[in-house]
């Protein structure tokens, strides 16, 4: 496969937000070669051998609910010590000029007296014109917005047939912003990145639309911290046969993430999310378990998550493992949302379509994958993309 010589549209919903503008300064930065690789997977072996798209070809543009002067918040948020603040001089002209490409998202308050169905075609003209303007061959969308409240079943998100008469009739205040852009995004034939817990690809109508329209799609909700070393601690008593009695995590965060988890229904969608993974590997339903995110607003884009496991070894013996992990969200994010815009890329030119089960290791809930283990994710994920190993020559 040979990557094309056009550019890249990358449109970014929550475009000002942490994870969004620093996955932006990072992607500018190392395009000057003013950063290194770390943390980028696919900067390492052997991804590193794949024809993958440059990051120089990549424009980003996106949806804010009050857009921003990017270099502004990026200054924010280097003085909050999530970048080197040396970074925004440098990076001023590229960050502007990514500023002109941010628009008002259409499900802010200013737009209320249209139908969702009507939010979803202004979704699709945007990008369309997005495409047009900046002559890019193809254009990815990704959500990176603040976490929607759970999503309430209803009869018209089975079929494609029925989830657009229906949102021709349901005012855009009550319709699920996840489900808006991915029709948008959809019609307007561009791959779909789902890093949040949101609904979004994963519903049966939009996921029948990915395939008519021979889409790919990825998500969901990015997994960076405390969730990864539960994927990676989990198969450990699962593997040495010991029983796991209690599994409980505590999450303190602030920043604009840790504001939105205040709303009961959001944390739900959140914690839902974080602990079905667990559940899902230690196959055992009388495990007691829970996920606990508490807002601490001095912490800003720091989390810090505290999990206490209590677990049963040979003849009742029981005992504990205690860790915390504390991170910086966006930091941990920004390079996995790399990664993702060039692994969908590679799946779009491939012409591969629906969902890409073999970028599961990426997210807490990942759609087309069965199980969380996250070795048994990194090893489908090395088999879907590198050609086999020679089989060595056997010895007479």
């Amino acid at each position: 496969m040979t990557t094309s010589s056009k550019r890249t549209g990358v449109w970014i919903l929550g475009a000002c937000g942490s994870v969004s503008t620093t996955t932006i300064v990072g992607t500018h930065a190392l395009c000057a070669g003013l950063t290194d690789t770390t943390g980028l997977v696919t900067a390492s072996p052997p991804f590193d051998k794949l024809d993958l798209l440059p990051l120089e070809s990549i424009v980003f543009g996106g949806y804010d609910l009050s857009p921003r002067d990017l270099h502004e918040r990026a200054t924010e948020l280097a003085n909050a010590g999530i970048f080197p603040s040396a970074l925004c001089p440098s990076l001023r002209d590229s960050l502007q000029e990514v500023s002109s490409n941010l628009l008002p998202a259409p499900m802010s308050p200013n737009n209320r007296s249209q139908s969702a169905a009507e939010a979803a075609a202004q979704v699709t003209t945007d990008l369309e014109q997005f495409q047009n303007r900046h002559d890019l061959d193809l254009v990815i969308v990704i959500n990176l917005s603040s976490t929607e409240p759970s999503l309430d079943p209803h009869p018209a998100l089975s079929a494609m047939k029925d989830l657009r008469p229906w949102l021709e009739q349901l005012p855009v205040e009550n319709a699920s912003p996840g489900i808006v852009y991915t029709l948008g995004a959809f019609d307007a034939g561009c791959p779909f990145i789902n890093f949040t817990p949101s609904p979004g690809p994963e519903i049966p109508s939009l996921s029948e639309l990915a395939i008519q329209n021979r889409l790919p799609h990825a998500g969901k909700d990015g997994k960076t911290g405390e969730t990864l070393v539960k994927t990676c601690l989990a198969p450990l008593f699962l593997a040495r046969n010991l029983k796991v009695l209690s599994w409980e995590g505590t999450n303190l965060l602030g920043g604009g993430d840790g504001h939105t988890l205040k709303d009961p229904d959001s944390c739900r969608t959140k914690t839902r999310s974080k602990d079905r993974a667990l559940r899902t590997l230690l196959q055992d339903p009388s495990v007691h378990s829970g996920v606990h995110i508490h807002y601490v607003p001095s912490l800003s884009d720091w989390k810090t998550a505290w999990d206490f496991i209590h677990f049963e070894g040979f003849m009742g013996t029981r005992m504990t493992l205690q860790f915390t992990w504390q991170g910086c969200d966006s930091a941990l994010a920004a390079p996995l949302v790399i990664d993702l815009i060039r692994l969908v890329h590679r799946a779009y030119q491939e012409n591969l379509s629906g969902p890409l089960g073999h970028l599961a290791p990426f997210f807490k809930d990942p759609i087309g994958f069965s199980g969380h283990d996250f070795a048994r994710q990194m090893d489908a994920l090395y088999r879907s993309l590198l050609p086999p190993e020679p089989s060595p020559k056997r010895v007479p």
